[in-house]
């Protein structure tokens, strides 16, 4: 599996996979896959499957993890939402997914920025930063 995975991480999609056989592909995105990490940073993943996949994921609840934000690409709209936790929703058009490789996809993100000088701490002063970045397929 991918160099861009720890062994804790290689366990969880292996687990994931295992119990969840209608995934197709794991890819991973974000500050991980991008050299950004911090020691702190979670551990973001992009899933394709077909539509079981979804209410296994749901219900696989020792696969829910904190330090894991899984987004769960629902094809073949290609929306994608987070089957736990927070609400997240989004697509791979707006975020101008493009295959590179059968490896390899750009994406854009888009991420708010606050200011480091900002005069009234607290006042939400920054602005919208966008960056184009990669995805890795992790598995298989």
């Amino acid at each position: 599996m991918s160099t861009l995975l720890n062994e804790d991480m290689v366990r969880w999609v292996e687990q994931l996979v295992t119990a969840c056989p209608d995934i197709r592909e794991v890819w991973i995105l974000g500050s991980r896959a991008n050299s950004k990490a911090r020691a702190d940073s979670d551990w973001d993943f992009l899933v394709f499957g077909t539509q079981a996949a979804r209410p296994c994921i749901e219900s696989s609840s020792h696969l829910h993890r904190f330090d894991v934000d899984l987004l769960l690409v629902d094809d073949p709209t290609g929306e994608f939402s987070r089957p736990w936790g927070i609400s997240k929703t989004g697509s791979l058009s707006r975020w101008e997914w493009k295959a590179l490789s059968d490896k390899v996809s750009t994406y854009k993100s888009v991420k708010w920025v606050p200011d480091e000088d900002d005069p009234v701490p607290g006042s939400n002063t920054g602005n919208m930063a966008v960056s184009n970045l990669r995805a890795y397929r992790v598995w298989p």
